[in-house]
């Protein structure tokens, strides 16, 4: 910081402030070093939430009065601490800690109940796509077929925790998930990192001349000067090669794509049969999602706030990692999963709203009329419709969030072109 106003004050000004010799810090560091996340890694994707949009991890609610925070600035001021070179290791790091966990997915995926389950749906499917294609017809996963399987999932298989198998499954992708977003925020951070180191040098790439020519044309004698100038123009030339935009340059720092690479058409074949109908288990797994965040948010509220969280986006990129290096993406968008719930809760919401409505007024014109006491069952009902009117809607908003964020978080691993415009053209 006082470098920078050191800086400042010589370009600005034509002040020469003396140095200040104090050790290069910031406010943001000291609190959580990535290296003390990475010495407790477990604990930091259980424990912290992700915020796709924003790029930061928050800890979850707990008996604490103060919350730790992970953005990229902090990020990047760790890298500064400790160097580009932290940025390999850690992606290594958290790629081993990723196969873990879908080795774990994998076993998860195994359960002969589960698997019977999803061959099931998967056969309703494809014979009622058959039935429709003749009748000309749009198939969609019925919303009610898939709140039976949930309870029937439910019912059926469970943890030695006691834990449902279903919310085992979502806490699991959040993981994967979780790791993922780490990845991605260790990139943006290292890029910003950069990018601060030659705020103060415009047009990096334009610049041509050598300090260290410049300084024998002009004849300077001092040792000390020549040698600054050739440790100026080294860092020059290390700039230019990070922000040189060529192709295994971009392939080498695309963090993202190579874990999705890492597995694409390993996890297909006789070995992982299991696998191949995840897509059918996504819909219960959406419900149970925003299931568990409405009850998070509720909990912010509430004086017993402990597990409290407002967004859990981790899940959303586990979810479109998962979908993607199983080759299921489409398999999953041929069910139009999102569209029929979209259709079925608005449907509903809408018919809420007017039955309240009309309710509100049946209660204005009775105590006008003082009949109120004669129909006071009427009131009770209108009572006990608002706030399950207000939690539908909460549904319906956190699934169009929950929609856009699992179609952007599909970009993040470099889906097809035609993808990416059928995407931006929807919206």
């Amino acid at each position: 910081t006082y470098e920078i106003m050191r800086t400042l004050a010589r370009v600005k000004y034509d002040i020469d402030i003396g140095h200040s010799y104090i050790p290069s810090k910031t406010i943001e560091q000291g609190r959580t070093d990535i290296l003390a996340i990475l010495r407790s890694l477990p604990f930091f994707i259980q424990n912290f939430k992700y915020n796709m949009f924003n790029q930061t991890f928050i800890e979850t609610l707990n008996e604490s009065t103060r919350l730790k925070a992970v953005s990229i600035n902090l990020i990047s001021d760790s890298i500064k601490t400790h160097g580009l070179g932290v940025i390999k290791s850690s992606i290594s790091l958290l790629s081993e800690f990723i196969h873990k966990q879908i080795n774990s997915f994998i076993v998860m995926m195994s359960n002969d109940t589960l698997n019977s389950l999803l061959v099931r749906e998967s056969r309703w499917l494809r014979k009622n796509k058959e039935k429709n294609t003749a009748e000309d017809r749009e198939l969609r996963y019925d919303f009610k077929r898939a709140l039976s399987f949930v309870e029937e999932f439910s019912q059926a298989v469970q943890t030695s925790q006691g834990m449902r198998k279903l919310e085992e499954f979502r806490l699991l992708i959040t993981f994967i998930g979780n790791c993922i977003a780490f990845v991605r925020i260790l990139r943006t951070a290292s890029f910003n990192y950069l990018s601060k180191n030659i705020e103060f040098i415009p047009y990096i790439e334009e610049i041509t001349a050598s300090f260290a020519d410049t300084c024998q044309i002009l004849e300077f004698k001092s040792k000390t000067l020549f040698e600054c100038c050739k440790d100026t123009d080294a860092f020059l030339d290390m700039m230019k090669d990070k922000f040189k935009e060529t192709p295994d340059k971009k392939e080498e720092t695309d963090y993202l794509r190579g874990l999705a690479k890492r597995y694409q058409g390993k996890l297909q074949g006789e070995n992982f049969v299991k696998l191949q109908f995840f897509y059918m288990l996504v819909p219960a797994l959406t419900l149970d999602y925003i299931q568990s965040l409405l009850i998070a948010k509720e909990k912010l509220l509430k004086k017993n706030f402990k597990g409290g969280y407002i967004s859990d986006d981790g899940f959303i990129v586990g979810l479109a990692y998962l979908t993607e290096i199983l080759n299921q993406s489409k398999n999953f968008e041929e069910t139009l999963w999102f569209e029929e719930v979209k259709e079925k809760v608005s449907t509903e919401v809408k018919e809420l709203e007017e039955k309240f409505q009309r309710l509100e007024e049946e209660k204005k014109v009775k105590e006008k009329a003082k009949e109120s006491q004669k129909d006071k069952y009427k009131d009770d009902e209108s009572i006990e419709l608002g706030p399950y009117l207000r939690m539908r809607k909460s549904f319906l908003e956190e699934f169009v969030l929950l929609e856009n964020g699992y179609m952007a978080a599909h970009i993040l691993f470099k889906l097809s072109e035609v993808k990416e415009e059928n995407f931006f053209a929807n919206k």
